[in-house]
């Protein structure tokens, strides 16, 4: 199960959720069509999953791209998860 506390660990993913979801309605606004939208949206999240330092390690990223990931909104959540999950595995 999951040390962390649920309603931490809810509130993490539903922040998660929002700022995903605002993405998307911004990019939903930027272009004339759904149909477009649809194709664009890969552009947005693929490099979010990325950046995050979930599938690859961040220090194995050129450091003129590492800047990114501050401004990717996986990689916040990521952390915050990990951090409520395992942060008191010092013990």
């Amino acid at each position: 199960g999951i040390q962390a506390n649920f309603f931490l660990f809810l509130s993490i993913i539903y922040a998660l959720a929002m700022a995903s979801s605002a993405v998307a309605v911004f990019l939903g606004c930027l272009v004339e069509s759904p149909r477009m939208a649809l194709e664009l949206l890969p552009i947005l999240f693929v490099p979010q999953m990325l950046f995050a330092g979930f599938f690859v390690a961040l220090q194995l990223i050129p450091v003129w791209l590492r800047w990114i990931q501050y401004i990717c909104s996986l990689g916040y959540g990521v952390r915050l998860g990990l951090i409520a999950e395992f942060g008191d595995c010092s013990e």
